[in-house]
């Protein structure tokens, strides 16, 4: 998250979005249209798909590394 956002965490990504997150199902309550728009002005990604995906590449190449 810190490398791609201006957040330390994904649990700090959610506590500052407009939306009441009580755990990471909940962001599937949030338009794709709306998270989107989060996700593109918070971020280095335009979309929620895109910074999903980069995050799974990510911890897996960690994991390989490991």
């Amino acid at each position: 998250m810190r490398d791609h956002t201006e957040f330390d965490s994904f649990a700090a990504f959610c506590d500052q979005s407009p939306w009441a997150f009580d755990d990471v199902a909940d962001v599937r309550d949030v338009s794709r249209a709306r998270l989107d728009e989060y996700v593109a002005g918070r971020t280095d990604f335009e979309t929620w798909e895109e910074m999903k995906t980069r995050a799974a590449e990510e911890e897996i190449i960690d994991q390989i590394v490991s």
